[in-house]
């Protein structure tokens, strides 16, 4: 994504904006995890075992893991950005949707340059489960 700043555009990566909504994400009460898709897990089960064979150090986003949301650069409309959770169920499933996707798009909205964009935070319960 590229914004104006004064004079000069600023770019800012898909996966720099996958990081802090994770990280937003996985700070609220009520989401036991994130929940990579499919493709980001064979992505990540195929990078270990590259990462094994050429001895390369292993990458550990711990539980705000980038791989469980999703950007959209849209042209005709906001950036979508979706999040998939694994909730827990306390706080309520809906209360715990809402605090998300409210605290994803304050995130997005305190940086620097990126006040002025769009952003529309999807927000999928992939399971529910007893947790935190």
């Amino acid at each position: 994504m590229t914004v104006e700043s004064g004079d000069i555009p600023v770019v800012v990566s898909d996966l720099a904006l996958a990081k802090i909504s994770a990280q937003a994400a996985v700070a609220i009460p009520g989401v036991v995890r994130l929940a990579p898709t499919l493709t980001k897990v064979v992505h990540s089960a195929l990078s270990r075992v590259a990462r094994s064979l050429t001895n390369a150090p292993s990458v550990d986003h711990g539980p705000a893991d980038p791989g469980a949301v999703e950007i959209e650069q849209r042209t005709d409309g906001p950036t979508a950005v979706t999040v998939r959770i694994i909730a827990g169920g306390d706080p309520s499933v809906l209360a715990t949707v809402d605090a998300v996707s409210e605290s994803v798009h304050s995130a997005l909205m305190t940086l620097p340059d990126l006040s002025a964009t769009a952003f529309e935070v999807i927000v999928v319960v992939v399971d529910t489960e007893p947790g935190r």
